[in-house]
């Protein structure tokens, strides 16, 4: 377990300073823009590269077909270097010589095309070192990811600060790892036939869609669940506001985040191998530890941001943005608290086979953050939007911990 959390706390490190550096080279517009376009890579990131990496994951981990999957996403890997490494070479030449507006949008098309082929492939394959590689390696490219990602930021940001050229940054980023993956993945298959691989019989395409299907509507709820509000209040009070609520949630959110996976990584397994044994006391022994925990560390940072607030925004934020998201840090984390709590009940129902129940529910449950933010937001700027994002998120979990004592 310290294998697998160790590298994600060095990444979250990254991501920390790289909020710092948004404040510092981003007024309050541009960090709006800023986040809404991190959110629109995080839309694309949930309907596509999320389905990609669990199919992957999924057919990869049995044991007679890696070499297919390998074999597959190789050939795929190929062709995206190439198409990617010329788009990006397009961008930089276009942006040298762009005189007005119509080249700005040709870029932008550009780099969203080069995100549509290289991300999926370098998911694919990230997804599959993760199946094939030992914990220390796969740590190895966790912490390279985020090193990259925050140069290339820091780079492209410190030439032109705007929202596109911090794409061009994490498009960048995404086109080293993708190599770096699959160095990786060529020395784990070097000396392994995979030339001669009979794919007639491999796995068809429906079963392919059949498993990427259900994923790709979880991960749009999950985006609406996640990023959409941001959307929302750049709707209700504009850019800056919603800059200023995207910072915050992104400040507090990634402690959280580490910790929710490094739970998920710890009790998942124990949670799905206790069922099939109808081993009922310890599954729900479990399940319950797991929620438990889950509050416990919610608690803890409550109070921690309570605490330390000051401290942590004098050291991550730049002066401009201090004052506003220091008295919303704790309110925030309690929010978090209910969205991981929320999440090991979520693995109650995944583990006893009812997740198209609990797709139905997060269905229902998707509109309440909507009315609970705007609502904020008109009432009270931010401070009402991060209120009510605490509200929402404790209703989602009440409903959400009454049905799963029904299931």
């Amino acid at each position: 377990m310290i294998t697998s959390f160790i590298p994600q706390i060095i990444s979250a490190l990254f991501a920390l300073i790289t909020y710092r550096l948004y404040s510092e080279l981003l007024d309050s517009v541009q960090l709006g823009e800023a986040m809404l376009a991190l959110g629109g890579i995080a839309l694309f990131d949930a309907i596509c590269s999320s389905s990609v990496s669990q199919t992957v994951f999924y057919f990869g981990s049995k044991p007679n077909s890696k070499k297919g999957v390998y074999y597959l996403l190789n050939r795929y890997k190929n062709y995206t270097l190439i198409i990617g490494l010329t788009l990006i070479i397009s961008i930089i030449f276009l942006e040298s010589i762009k005189t007005n507006e119509l080249g700005f949008y040709v870029i932008f098309f550009l780099i969203l095309i080069g995100y549509i082929i290289i991300e999926p492939s370098r998911n694919g394959m990230f997804s599959l070192l993760n199946i094939v590689a030992s914990r220390k390696v796969y740590g190895v490219q966790v912490v390279i990811d985020a090193t990259v990602t925050f140069l290339f930021i820091f780079i492209f940001l410190r030439y032109d600060p705007n929202w596109v050229f911090l794409i061009l940054g994490i498009l960048v980023s995404r086109f080293i790892s993708l190599i770096s993956n699959s160095l990786l993945l060529k020395n784990i298959f070097k000396g392994q036939d995979i030339s001669n691989i009979n794919l007639q019989n491999f796995h068809t395409k429906k079963e392919v869609f059949q498993q990427m299907r259900p994923i790709m509507y979880m991960g749009i709820l999950g985006w609406l669940s996640a990023f959409a509000d941001r959307y929302v209040i750049a709707g209700s009070i504009g850019l800056a506001g919603s800059g200023v609520y995207s910072l915050a949630t992104g400040l507090v959110g990634r402690p959280y985040t580490v910790s929710s996976a490094a739970l998920t990584a710890h009790f998942r397994p124990s949670l799905y191998n206790h069922l099939p044994n109808e081993d009922k006391k310890d599954f729900y022994k479990t399940a319950k530890s797991w929620l438990i925990i889950a509050f416990v560390i919610g608690l803890i940072g409550v109070i921690l941001f309570y605490l330390m607030g000051g401290f942590l925004v004098d050291i991550l934020l730049s002066k401009e943005y201090r004052n506003q998201i220091e008295g919303l840090l704790f309110i925030i984390g309690g929010a978090f608290t209910f969205m991981i709590m929320t999440h090991s009940l979520d693995n109650k129902f995944l583990a006893k086979g009812k997740g198209d129940k609990l797709f139905r529910l997060q269905l229902y449950l998707s509109p309440i953050p909507f009315a609970g933010i705007i609502s904020g937001a008109i009432l009270a700027g931010v401070y009402g939007a991060v209120l009510g994002k605490l509200v929402s998120d404790f209703i989602k979990f009440i409903i959400t911990y009454y049905y799963s004592k029904r299931i």
